[in-house]
């Protein structure tokens, strides 16, 4: 965000309506991945990996770390899943930044020419 309004300020480039979109949706990726699929996927880690009866007197029934393993296989798709797509937003966003599609508005493509 702070790589956008330098350019819109430094540069006089106007913001596009897709880079700004794909920048906010990375972030809203990264947010959800940090702050909602990360605490489920440690409390679920935590009980399927729980310890044995010989070495804690009171653990998780079985039944109840099978559901834990079932569970974190499908939100740990749903992570790599998100991973994938931010991936792809980044070389999306990566391949924007180095081809930009308007020049600067002040610097004429001639004065840097020597």
């Amino acid at each position: 965000m702070a790589h956008l309004l330098a350019e819109w300020v430094y540069l006089g480039r106007t913001l596009q309506r897709l880079t700004l979109g794909l920048l906010v949706g990375l972030l809203c990726l990264g947010f959800a991945g940090g702050l909602w699929i990360q605490p489920k996927l440690k409390k679920l880690h935590l009980i399927k990996y729980s310890m044995s009866e010989q070495y804690k007197p009171t653990t998780i029934p079985a039944a109840e770390r099978a559901q834990a393993a079932r569970s974190f296989g499908v939100w740990h798709s749903i992570s790599r899943g998100i991973d994938l797509l931010a991936m792809g937003g980044l070389v999306v966003y990566f391949w924007r930044l180095i081809h930009p599609t308007d020049n600067p508005r002040f610097v004429s493509a001639n004065k840097f020419r020597s």
